[in-house]
């Protein structure tokens, strides 16, 4: 019966196949041969399997935790840059807006003090300016012996003592 349950197992060996339940394969030092390396090869496999395991408990246990905690404290970082990137951006679109009104403004400031110099300087007959303060005011030029001069020295200084008068 326990020969029923069996299946029959088929190896290729060096490109040619035997057969597991023939009598002559099983005997043959090949077969044994192929049976040392088959099990050696499962041995190894498995140690591998264990020790892969054992690591990768170890690593994730630790990676794990270490990883989250990481990666919150850099998300919480990223958000707080992020917010303060947004603030300073926020603040200098304000800051331009208010330079381009202030441009306006003083550019419309200037334009309204040309205009009013002009209208002033029209206004303004040098002429008629001299009349009136010959003829009404009394004013008179200067004659030659009304005007006093002194020499500038640069690393002094001009220190008056008493009145000057014309007479």
């Amino acid at each position: 019966m326990e020969e029923n349950k069996r299946k029959s197992t088929v190896y290729k060996i060096e490109k040619q196949e035997y057969n597991a339940d023939s009598l002559a394969y099983r005997h043959s030092e090949e077969y044994e041969e192929h049976q040392k390396r088959y099990e050696r090869i499962l041995r190894e496999n498995r140690n591998n399997e264990k020790r892969n395991q054992q690591a990768n408990g170890r690593i994730n246990a630790g990676i794990d935790f270490i990883s989250a905690a990481l990666l919150a404290v850099a998300v919480v970082a990223l958000a707080f840059f992020m917010l303060r990137y947004l603030s300073a951006n926020s603040k200098i679109a304000d800051m331009k807006k208010n330079v381009k009104n202030l441009n306006t403004a003083l550019s419309e400031l200037k334009s309204e003090n040309d205009q009013a110099y002009s209208a002033v300087d029209a206004s303004v007959e040098i002429g008629k300016v001299y009349d009136i303060a010959v003829g009404e005011l009394g004013m008179v030029f200067p004659d030659e012996d009304h005007v006093v001069t002194y020499d500038y020295v640069e690393k002094g200084y001009v220190k008056q003592y008493q009145t000057v008068s014309g007479e």
